[in-house]
């Protein structure tokens, strides 16, 4: 592997994309009537209206707490993490005013905003948020309960992003045990929801056979509760598969994926965001396997109906663009991956703001294609740009920071400044056997990529040890 391949953070859609609209208008308030056909443009404006009808008129607080609330989820739904952050800051404070630190609707209002700021990649100021919020729920309802389990969870969450692993696998351990004691060992979904996370969370440490047992057991419980046509389950077939996808069982990939998009068009038919994200799965694991040609196809059919549903800032746009970009970079078209890599990063900049792991992303794709083209100063450019992106989120230790290492390592091979290439490799791989230990696909990369620039010295002895280590690696991974 030449460039350690970025990854960006795809958000799952929480609710059907068009049900009945009929059955929904004896709701109460018409912007529930939007929300949950996901309208959020139009749940957006009713509640701006009422607000402003609000500062004309002297009603009860609680009904602007309601109505900053409604404006923060949907400009969440929109992933307009900005707006939502500053509604959520607003009803936070009013919800503080009148009921004080200890309660209920402080904790929601605490999560609400930590989760947000969490995709806004701000993890430090999430983690206060979140641990906030699991402590006012525990003095409240107490350990033993569903509300405290997923605090627990979100915060978890925020560990594995700031790479306290250890942490992290305690608090998803800590939410599985309370929610398997609340269900009394029968099926349930926040029980499925913890097996799902815990799946996760060993993916994330390159633990993919840990990682498919806790899948296979979400897949289970789901199947027990729900059936196979329904977005949990399916979410379940498409993460069994993923993990094969990794573990390079491509065949054993194909089937779930398949069946993911055949229920999603069941379920919700072609033009919804479910179907599209099922095909860009599907043409990423045709990526892998070299069929270029079918990946392309998936990939644009994906792209095609997320510009029908959403705007061309939408980060599902900015995912399909990064990933017609590692296409086109495959098939050595590199004209077309920078053309697509470019678009990409205009696109995090608008959406995400220049200090957010996905616009460090794009910095890193882009710089990838560029040196492929042999862009090399253009290259070093980016590359040092996404590192410093990363610092500034993640501090010091970070999985992203030491792959940011091992591609400028990469890069300074190819300008043949070996000193310090071996000195950003080395810096990688202490980084990352600090996080994962000695068992992680990426340090394997990293070690072959260090075996290289040894190779280049004619440090022969010093190459083959650290292909050794590479290898071992992979058998037992």
């Amino acid at each position: 592997i030449l460039w350690q391949e970025e990854q960006t953070e795809a958000e799952k859609i929480n609710n059907d994309y068009q049900p009945d609209l009929s059955k929904l208008r004896e709701s109460g308030n018409q912007d529930d009537v939007y929300m949950r056909v996901q309208n959020f443009e139009l749940a957006i404006k009713y509640r701006e209206k009422l607000l402003n009808s609000l500062r004309r008129k002297r009603y009860k607080e609680i009904e602007k707490i309601t109505s900053f609330d409604a404006l923060g989820r949907c400009y969440e739904k929109l992933q307009r993490y900005q707006q939502a952050s500053a509604c959520f800051i607003i009803g936070m404070n009013l919800i503080t005013e009148i009921y004080g630190e200890v309660h209920p609707h402080v904790a929601t209002s605490y999560t609400h905003l930590g989760l947000v700021l969490e995709k806004l990649g701000l993890y430090q100021q999430a983690g206060e948020y979140l641990a906030g919020a699991l402590e006012i729920r525990k003095i409240i309802y107490g350990e033993k309960d569903l509300n405290t389990a997923h605090s627990y969870a979100n915060l978890a969450g925020v560990c594995l992003s700031l790479g306290d692993h250890q942490l992290a696998l305690e608090y998803f351990i800590t939410a599985l045990n309370i929610r398997m004691f609340i269900s009394g060992g029968k099926n349930h979904p926040d029980v499925a929801l913890s097996y799902n996370q815990l799946g996760s969370y060993y993916c994330r440490l390159g633990q993919f056979h840990e990682a498919l047992l806790y899948f296979f057991k979400a897949r289970d419980v789901r199947e027990a509760i729900y059936g196979e046509r329904h977005p949990e389950t399916v979410t379940s077939y498409n993460n069994i598969a993923e993990v094969h996808q990794n573990l390079g069982e491509y065949k054993k990939a194909l089937e779930p994926y398949v069946k993911a998009i055949e229920l999603n068009k069941s379920m919700h038919g072609e033009k919804n965001p479910y179907t599209a994200l099922s095909y860009q799965n599907l043409a990423s694991l045709y990526n892998n396997l070299g069929e270029y040609q079918r990946s392309y196809e998936y990939h644009m059919t994906a792209l095609t109906i997320f510009k029908t549903l959403f705007e061309e800032t939408h980060p599902y746009v900015f995912i399909s663009y990064n990933n017609l970009a590692s296409l086109y970079k495959n098939l050595k078209n590199y004209e077309k991956a920078q053309e697509y890599s470019l678009k990409a990063l205009d696109i995090a900049k608008v959406r995400f703001g220049e200090k957010h792991p996905d616009t460090a992303t794009s910095y890193g794709n882009l710089a990838g294609v560029y040196a492929s083209l042999e862009k090399y100063e253009l290259a070093l450019e980016y590359h040092h740009q996404a590192l410093n992106i990363r610092k500034v989120v993640f501090g010091e230790r970070h999985r992203d920071i030491a792959i940011s290492y091992n591609n400028l390592g990469l890069l300074y091979k190819n300008l043949r400044e070996y000193e310090l290439a071996l000195e950003y490799h080395q810096t990688g791989i202490e980084m990352m056997r600090a996080l994962y230990g000695e068992q992680h696909p990426h340090l394997a990369t990293f070690y072959e990529n260090l075996a290289a620039v040894y190779k280049s010295l004619r440090r022969y002895q010093q190459e083959e040890e650290y292909m050794k280590k590479a290898q071992e690696i992979r058998k037992a991974i």
